[in-house]
């Protein structure tokens, strides 16, 4: 009598996700990998995902993974002593770096700046035994053997070379197109950053797959009424007010959205507060300079980094959102405001059109007139906030964690089918102990 052939279980593909950051130091990268580490935790796969992190930011990443993914550290042996000595620093490694450089100019003195290469993996993603890897910030890029897929978020650095240093514009020519040939699949946020990267590049578009970022935000905890005063109390917002909520980078346009605020008052007798929470980064200088010659300094407040918390409250209590940004990838700020239901006022870029459609009011973010000229008519058109507001809560159903997740594992699956592309003889990294 012939026995019966029970088929076994496929076994479930392993999957790496690269989360090496120090949370809340690298801005929208934090809330995309939040976002995806959400969505990859709600669904009902057989997937198994192994986080790589940092030691410190462990409690923070498994607070969005679950129970679906292992979290792991590299070994530090595995590092060279570069990156030993910068990693042991944590946040305080970057303003470190630029004081030593100040100090050192003060007596004439040069420290040259570490430029890496794009090198070999040291075989620590193949030890993993995954079938496919994420690497979802460029600047983390390693040749391995495992098939990988890379995301590149925007290509900023071609439209707006003034916001870079000369050794960054360097850098990222040398390491952006190196990735980009070696990864087998590349991912970005949008369709007008695929062709951006077709034509700035050469990149095939056959290896380029859009996947829609979301924003986290609905999974934030939303303080109640008494919370929400009680938080603005203590950030020192108006009652009233207009958000944007950005690092204090050159490309996000904080200078003009000043200027913008400064003619309404004084062109218009419009007065516009507006709050801009956010870490503040190497643009602040200039950034407070203009507030306080334009004497907006108790008009236009900038209270740092807020807490996830403490942002959904912002979100709750704001009149309106308004984005000048000069350049988006996707533009977090964007969809946080579609997501909340917070009428949103926004630079006239491709990307944002993508995401937001027509649940908007554009202008030239180059234009000071433009900037005004939107932001009074949202500031004073309840009707036009209602409408606006509700087109965005229809619109933000399509970049959903659970969609961008679902994308991202369709890539995976790609990927798990595919032979990696295998890495050259591997040489020692820099100042790597023997």
């Amino acid at each position: 009598m012939a026995q019966r052939q029970v088929d076994q279980p496929k076994p479930a593909r392993r999957i790496g996700v690269e989360a090496q950051i120090t949370p809340g130091t690298e801005g929208g990268i934090d809330q995309y990998l939040m976002a995806l580490f959400l969505g990859l935790s709600e669904d009902s796969s057989v997937e198994r995902y192994t986080v790589i992190a940092l030691p410190e930011a462990e409690s923070f990443l498994r607070q969005w993974t679950g129970d679906r993914a292992t979290i792991v550290s590299r070994p530090p042996s595995e590092l060279s002593f570069m990156e030993r000595a910068k990693r042991s620093l944590g946040p305080i490694r970057r303003p470190a770096g630029q004081a030593l450089r100040r100090t050192a100019a003060l007596f004439g003195k040069h420290i040259p700046t570490y430029m890496p290469e794009l090198g070999d993996s040291d075989g620590y993603f193949d030890s993993l035994k995954l079938d496919a890897l994420h690497i979802p910030y460029v600047e983390h890029y390693e040749k391995t053997r495992v098939p990988t897929v890379l995301t590149v978020h925007d290509l900023q650095h071609r439209h707006l070379p003034e916001c870079f240093s000369d050794r960054l514009m360097t850098w990222r020519e040398r390491w952006y197109p190196a990735a980009m040939q070696h990864a087998t699949i590349i991912a970005t946020g949008a369709a007008w950053i695929r062709d951006d990267i077709v034509r700035q590049y050469g990149v095939s578009a056959d290896k380029i797959r859009v996947v829609h970022a979301a924003s986290p935000i609905a999974a934030y905890r939303l303080p109640d009424a008494a919370e929400r005063e009680a938080i603005r109390r203590k950030l020192g917002a108006p009652e009233t007010f207009a958000l944007y909520p950005a690092l204090t980078y050159q490309h996000k346009n904080h200078v003009r959205l000043l200027e913008a605020v400064a003619r309404l008052r004084d062109r218009y007798h419009v007065v516009v507060p507006v709050v801009c929470p956010g870490k503040k980064k190497l643009h602040w200088r200039a950034i407070r300079e203009r507030r306080d010659a334009l004497g907006l300094h108790d008009q236009v407040i900038f209270p740092g980094f807020v807490e996830p918390h403490e942002l959904r409250a912002l979100y709750a209590m704001a009149r309106c959102v308004v984005f000048p940004s000069l350049f988006e990838g996707a533009g977090l700020p964007a969809l946080e405001a579609i997501a909340e239901g917070v009428a949103l006022a926004a630079a006239d870029l491709p990307s944002l059109r993508e995401y937001v459609g027509d649940a908007a009011l554009y202008f030239d973010p180059h234009s000071v007139d433009s900037i005004a000229s939107a932001m009074h008519t949202l500031w004073d058109r309840p009707n036009l906030r209602r409408a606006l507001a509700d087109a965005g809560r229809d619109r933000s159903v399509r970049f959903s964690p659970a969609r961008m997740a679902a994308d991202y594992r369709a890539v995976y699956a790609e990927l798990a089918s595919r032979p990696g592309p295998p890495p050259r003889p591997r040489r020692p990294p820099l100042f790597q102990n023997a």
